[in-house]
């Protein structure tokens, strides 16, 4: 398996934000931070699920009790902002273990390595950075310089390590730019990987030594993708492949010996 390390290029930005329901949640729940929202603004200023809730307990004489089923990022969050607010919580999950798809794994010389999400995409007004900091996590700046390795282990050249990083995050942003503008007219069934086919061996034409092994190489890297956003890039949609748009600001990652403390 190859891993890479990369900077994410600054992707176009889609016109159709307004309309991204990633967009919007966020927007959303910006009000309900950790860090920005303290006991006496929510007492201050209730919801409704508040008001029901307060009504519901003076009527009963108790705290409404919550069962929330999964104890991943979404089930621990919601958990956190219901305690805020008063309810008893009951967290429901099916593992031995809690965060979902955040995980880490023992590797046999005895390193911890993540298996789940480490990296938050965009620092502008992200509510994931305000409990990164909430919780003390450490996290660093992603710099321009790739570690490659080929399945053997043996590393590849770092020259040849940039280059093909940055055909692999090039086609991924002429693919964000691709779908945003032919959104209408792409097949449902044309998935990322199909746009990888047809423009990597543009960018490695056939008149470049080696250029089977390069684009292999490419292809590789470009099946990280799952990794980095969530959705392999076989099954990503191209017809919405605008809709996996980044927030603003630059990329971060955790760092690994700091976090599993959290």
């Amino acid at each position: 398996m190859i891993g890479g390390r990369t900077l994410f290029p600054a992707l176009p930005r889609a016109s159709q934000r307004s309309f991204s329901r990633v967009w919007k949640d966020l927007k959303s729940c910006r009000q309900y931070s950790i860090v920005e929202m303290t006991i006496e603004d929510i007492s201050e200023n209730p919801s409704l699920g508040q008001r029901i809730g307060e009504r519901r307990a003076r009527s009963s004489g108790r705290k409404p009790h919550v069962g929330v089923i999964g104890a991943g990022l979404a089930g621990l969050r919601c958990t956190d902002i219901l305690l805020q607010h008063g309810f008893e919580v009951t967290l429901i999950e099916g593992r031995n273990r809690l965060g979902g798809r955040v995980h880490q794994s023992k590797l046999p010389s005895g390193h911890k390595v993540d298996a789940g999400p480490n990296w938050i995409h965009g620092t502008n007004d992200n509510p994931i950075l305000d409990l990164a900091k909430e919780t003390k996590t450490i996290v660093g700046q992603w710099d321009e310089k790739s570690s490659v390795f080929d399945e053997a282990g043996k590393q590849i050249p770092l020259a040849d390590a940039i280059t093909y990083s940055s055909i692999m995050w090039d086609t991924v942003g002429a693919a964000f730019a691709y779908s945003n503008k032919h959104s209408a007219t792409i097949s449902p069934d044309e998935s990322l990987w199909d746009f990888f086919q047809k423009e990597v061996p543009k960018r490695i034409p056939d008149s470049e030594t080696d250029f089977e092994k390069k684009r292999n190489i490419v292809y590789q890297l470009a099946e990280q993708w799952g990794a980095f956003v969530g959705s392999h890039i076989f099954t990503q949609s191209l017809k919405f492949f605008w809709l996996e748009e980044c927030i603003d600001g630059g990329e971060i990652v955790r760092i690994l010996d700091q976090s599993r403390k959290c």
